[in-house]
């Protein structure tokens, strides 16, 4: 009974063994079928064999490989990558994919092209082969979709020591203008990080700190020329009707703690960037560290326009006669236009305006005395008008009256007990002067 079981059990492992090669042989021999609901990247390839779906892929790749958008994201700049470097891989996507299922195309990435194309549009990035070769890999996964464009990180690959670090920026601020207030707030700026794509809030950072909106607009101020030299992007500033003492004209932005004005701004980079202080014997020093960015920004002044005041006289009775007192000085006017040169190779690449400031004039006020001859001849033209006043008057009242009396002509053989006639008591007669009389 044993022995008849145990040839029961050979047998049936054998009949499956030719059943599981019969199939693969035909499997092979005629190409196998993906069932329904069988996707390679965007491309639908259910109820075909793969010899079919090799025919149909090819087309479509030839196709996707035409019309790819690879790009490799560096900071501030943007690689694309040529077709050339880029193959997708009809036969190895096949061979691969399951029916069923969302398949992934496979696509190759040359690393030699890859390391030439990082050399010539990224020089001042000194990636490894391995590094080369993960950037490769990564552009390999993002084509798997099949959905363009693709943009590759590349700062995401690059070890610490393939990363260029660089002082952005750097300003000295005169340390005979820092008070213990303000020495305190650029003691908060230093060490300040600004994280990818973190927005920053001058209004929050000095939080804390006992300023005035004179101190805190100075700080923003210095901060806010440190940022024009990099590629962030400004989302809140103002200026003054007046330029804050101390800040250059055209890179001024002033903050006011009760009407909430502030100043921010936000880094638009997947890396992070430091604020530095160091302090000095006559100034302090502020940097902006971080990872190098692929232009220079410089900004300037490229329109400067001043407005001269206005000269104002005032009369005062308190201003001796032979005296003028300057009640207000006045003070001109500016316009700045500020401009920023993007700058590749000490060449400019082009020009962007960043802004225009105007602070409007103040008219000079002078009070000057009221003369003798200046009161007379203002009391002479009040009287002058006065009289026009009267004689207006009277010309108007001598017109009624004469409408009176061509009235009371007009009326004479009426019946002079009618109600019309009668004098009312009280009623007011006016005489040929103008004047009003009583009635008898």
């Amino acid at each position: 009974m044993n022995r008849r079981t145990l040839w029961i059990g050979l047998f049936s492992i054998l009949f499956l063994i030719m059943l599981s090669t019969a199939a693969f042989a035909s499997d092979f021999r005629f190409g196998k079928h993906f069932s329904d609901h069988t996707f390679i990247g965007p491309f639908n390839v259910s109820g075909l064999t793969e010899a079919e779906a090799i025919a149909k892929l090819t087309d479509n790749f030839v196709e996707m490989t035409e019309k790819a958008q690879v790009a490799l994201l560096y900071v501030d700049t943007v690689v694309h990558v040529p077709v050339e470097l880029l193959e997708l891989n009809v036969r190895e996507t096949v061979k691969q994919a399951q029916s069923g299922i969302d398949n992934p195309i496979k696509a190759d990435v040359s690393v030699n092209g890859l390391t030439t194309l990082l050399a010539q549009q990224l020089p001042i990035i000194h990636p490894s082969t391995a590094s080369i070769e993960k950037i490769a890999a990564a552009i390999e996964k993002e084509m798997e979709t099949g959905i363009m464009p693709v943009a590759v990180q590349v700062i995401d690959y690059l070890e610490e020591t393939e990363l260029p670090l660089s002082e952005i920026y750097s300003f000295n601020f005169p340390v005979d203008r820092v008070s213990q207030q303000l020495n305190n707030a650029f003691d908060r700026i230093d060490g300040l990080e600004v994280g990818p794509f973190e927005t920053i809030s001058m209004m929050e950072v000095l939080d804390g700190i006992e300023l005035s909106d004179d101190e805190m607009s100075i700080l923003s101020s210095v901060v806010y020329q440190a940022v024009l030299q990099t590629n962030f992007t400004i989302l809140e500033r103002h200026t003054r009707s007046s330029l804050t003492p101390f800040v250059e004209g055209g890179f001024e932005a002033a903050m006011n703690q009760s009407l909430g004005l502030d100043f921010t701004f936000e880094n638009p980079n997947k890396t992070s960037y430091r604020f530095r202080t160091d302090k000095m014997s006559d100034s302090i020093k502020i940097t902006i560290n971080g990872p190098a960015f692929y232009y220079s920004y410089v900004p300037y002044i490229s329109e400067f326009t001043s407005y001269k005041p206005r000269s104002v006289k005032q009369f005062s009775a308190f201003v001796n006669e032979g005296h003028t007192v300057v009640a207000n000085e006045g003070r001109e006017g500016a316009e700045f236009v500020v401009d920023r040169n993007i700058i590749l190779n000490d060449e400019v690449v082009r020009t962007e305006n960043v802004s225009k400031d105007y602070y409007p004039p103040v008219p000079r006020i002078e009070l000057h005395p009221l003369t003798n001859k200046t009161a007379s001849t203002s009391l002479s033209q009040e009287l002058q008008n006065q009289g026009e006043d009267r004689e207006g008057a009277n010309t108007n009242q001598n017109e009624m009256n004469g409408k009176l009396m061509e009235n009371n002509d007009s009326s004479s053989n009426r019946n002079m007990n009618s109600p019309e006639n009668e004098i009312i008591e009280g009623q007011a007669i006016y005489d040929k002067s103008g004047l009003p009389i009583k009635g008898k």
